[in-house]
């Protein structure tokens, strides 16, 4: 009961049979790798779209705080008449405005506070920057 030994040719064609079957499976391997790559690729360019985006936001957001304040933050400090003082929340307003423009990292820098903001600020006790 021993077994004959194969003929070359059917060996061969084995052996090709197994070799087309590698072949498909490097070919699916390969287009496989290729999409995962690809699928990569077009995930971080959305992530780099995406903060781009948010940065721009928040750069226009930031340009106009920075002008808001800059602009209260100049205001000089004058009684509305008939009243002889001015009111402590607008002492307030625009000495935290001062402070919210240096905080803020704003450019150009401020300039010095108006001589009203600084006699206002010290009768009502608030720190101007």
């Amino acid at each position: 009961m021993s077994e004959e030994p194969r003929h070359t040719a059917e060996l061969d064609e084995d052996l090709r049979g197994l070799l087309k079957r590698t072949r498909r499976v490097q070919v699916v391997a390969l287009a496989a790798l290729g999409l995962v790559l690809v699928s990569g690729f077009a995930v971080v360019g959305l992530v780099i779209s995406s903060q781009n985006r948010q940065l721009s936001t928040q750069a226009r957001e930031l340009s106009a705080a920075c002008g808001f304040f800059h602009d209260l933050a100049a205001v000089p400090v004058r009684p509305v008449p008939p009243l002889k003082r001015p009111s402590k929340l607008s002492v307030v307003l625009i000495a935290h405005s001062r402070e919210a423009y240096i905080g803020l990292g704003c450019h150009p820098e401020i300039q010095p506070p108006d001589p009203s903001l600084v006699f206002w600020a010290r009768y009502y006790g608030v720190p101007v920057p």
